[in-house]
């Protein structure tokens, strides 16, 4: 950790927890991302169905 430039023990315990939540953040932001894109294939796959039988009929035609 770099210098803290809050003063006394409060100060020393509010540069831990921003440290150690900074550390995690990367993460916290992964996981926010698979939740998202395992989400949007679901939303996907309810609304237009299984896309490989799509992309057969348009093949197909």
């Amino acid at each position: 950790m770099r210098r803290c430039f809050l003063k006394g023990l409060a100060g020393d315990a509010i540069n831990a927890i921003f440290s150690a939540a900074g550390l995690n953040l990367p993460k916290l932001l992964r996981g926010f991302l698979f939740a998202l894109i395992l989400w949007l294939s679901q939303l996907e796959k309810s609304r237009f169905g299984n896309s490989v039988q799509w992309n057969h009929a348009l093949a197909a035609a």
